[in-house]
């Protein structure tokens, strides 16, 4: 991994008899976790976890990220996609 942000599909599993001990940990995973399963985006450089659709963030050892590298130049594709997709009112942008 380096800097360049990789984006994939990836699921969360809650194991119920391993569910956390503290009560806040347990309300935030009954609050954000839906059943046993719950499918996510993930967006992961060497020092960040990012889950855009849910604005989570994890760093490593709790440290500021470093910035992403942006993959350059813009997949054309993607930006066209994204474009037609607002357009249609599909899938607005996250509220990240």
């Amino acid at each position: 991994m380096d800097d360049e942000p990789r984006d994939y599909n990836a699921a969360l599993k809650v194991v119920r008899n391993r569910t956390a001990k503290q009560p806040a940990a347990r309300a935030w995973i009954r609050e954000n976790l839906a059943g046993t399963t719950t499918a996510v985006q993930l967006s992961v450089t060497s020092t960040r976890m990012r889950f855009p659709d849910r604005c989570w963030e994890l760093t490593l050892n709790g440290e500021r990220a470093r910035p992403d590298r942006p993959t350059l130049p813009p997949d054309m594709g993607v930006v066209v996609g994204r474009l037609v997709a607002l357009s249609r009112g599909e899938t607005p942008p996250s509220p990240c």
